[in-house]
């Protein structure tokens, strides 16, 4: 997905992606191509359901007039409803302890029945991980997207088409941590990138071991901090994808583009 100069195409899609540093969104048009530019807020804490409608109300009425809406959601999703808030249950966010307030008013939310009804636009909600395979899939086999941001999201294609979610970032790393607690930035900035760097690289051998993807993508805000000499016998199968994929995505959701 690229932009060009050629006159956009309807319908036009708003795209929201939802990070716990900053909510980003963009239109995209029929054919997967930036209408206009990004816009973006820095993510507030605490992240209630309420508060994360009025921020994409106040991300969508700096855009084109778009006839859908997509979001990319931090957390599990099905058919459009919350099973999980992940860090958005955390009151400060990533690195702060979730409380059972904030699971309590994610779990179950209908997200995107709320959205419609705000925005009176047709609306799917996914993983934002998903999103991100949707946008980084070639088409051609098995592949896994790792998201490598503030925690650590999968999204898993089959020929192009998107399987059920893995929500590895809640895999066991020890005894007393996880695959996000270990993999995200903030576990970046506490333990430095040489640490970190090695858990990724061990983590990313895990995953191969476990799913047997023919290819891999690397997306999201410190993908580009790994160095492929260290991946091994994954540097030849692996892509680090547009950071923007989790936006590019978002029209996928409603099918292929033109």
């Amino acid at each position: 997905m690229r932009r060009n100069e050629s006159a956009p195409m309807r319908p036009y899609t708003v795209c929201v992606d939802v990070g716990a540093t900053s909510l980003r969104a963009g239109v995209v048009d029929a054919r997967g191509e930036l209408v206009g530019e990004r816009v973006k807020l820095r993510t507030s804490w605490p992240m209630t359901p309420s508060r994360l409608i009025e921020e994409v109300a106040r991300l969508v009425v700096r855009l084109p007039r778009g006839d859908r809406l997509a979001l990319g959601f931090p957390g599990p999703v099905l058919d459009g409803t919350v099973v999980r808030g992940a860090n958005l249950e955390r009151p400060g966010g990533p690195g702060t302890a979730r409380t059972d307030a904030l699971g309590a008013a994610w779990a179950g939310f209908e997200l995107q029945r709320r959205l419609e009804a705000t925005f009176e636009l047709d609306a799917r909600v996914g993983n934002d991980a998903d999103v991100a395979a949707l946008a980084c899939a070639t088409g051609k086999g098995l592949e896994l997207t790792v998201t490598l941001g503030s925690g650590l999201g999968t999204g898993l294609t089959l020929d192009g088409a998107l399987l059920p979610h893995l929500e590895c970032s809640e895999l066991r790393w020890s005894r007393r941590e996880t695959f996000d607690d270990v993999l995200g930035e903030h576990a970046r900035k506490r333990d430095g990138d040489t640490k970190w760097h090695a858990r990724v690289i061990g983590a990313l051998r895990q995953l191969s071991d476990v799913v047997g993807f023919d290819h891999l993508h690397l997306t999201g805000g410190n993908a580009p901090r790994i160095h492929r000499d260290d991946l091994g016998e994954l540097a030849t199968i692996t892509t680090v994808s547009s950071s923007r994929s989790g936006i590019l995505g978002g029209v996928l959701l409603f099918g292929p583009t033109r």
